[in-house]
């Protein structure tokens, strides 16, 4: 599927925000979908979805952008499932979503009635939810 330019602006922005808040290791290995990647390295498929951004180093860090159009629909709702799952599994891990400013405190909603739904314990691994175009 084409992505939007917002959507593009909000997987490199997840990236600029690991360069700034990860350890130098972390973002060496960071693999992300975007036409600006000229490696071949792209994200695994996590339980049936690839993340947009994703890094497998001292951590666990999947990233994902979202737009206002996107963030609540069926798949995306799948998507956060499965990598809240997944990172439940794991010692060290955290997920980055970005998406609108407008939307962020709705997203919030949303992962943490997924987190109660399926009673997901994820051991205070951090799941942030922020509009990080501005990281720029």
């Amino acid at each position: 599927m084409a992505e939007s330019l917002a959507h593009s602006d909000f997987v490199i922005a997840i990236v600029k925000w690991i360069e700034i808040n990860c350890h130098k290791n972390d973002y060496a290995f960071i693999k992300y979908d975007h036409p600006k990647n000229v490696s071949n390295d792209r994200p695994p498929n996590i339980c049936g979805f690839v993340p947009d951004v994703y890094v497998d180093f001292e951590r666990i860090i999947i990233g994902e952008a979202k737009t206002l159009n996107d963030f609540e629909r069926p798949h995306s709702i799948e998507q956060y499932l499965s990598y809240l799952n997944f990172i439940n599994n794991k010692k060290d891990a955290l997920i980055i979503f970005a998406a609108p400013f407008i939307v962020v405190p709705r997203f919030r909603t949303v992962i943490d009635d997924l987190i109660y739904k399926y009673k997901i314990n994820l051991d205070n691994k951090p799941i942030y939810i922020q509009n990080l175009v501005e990281i720029k």
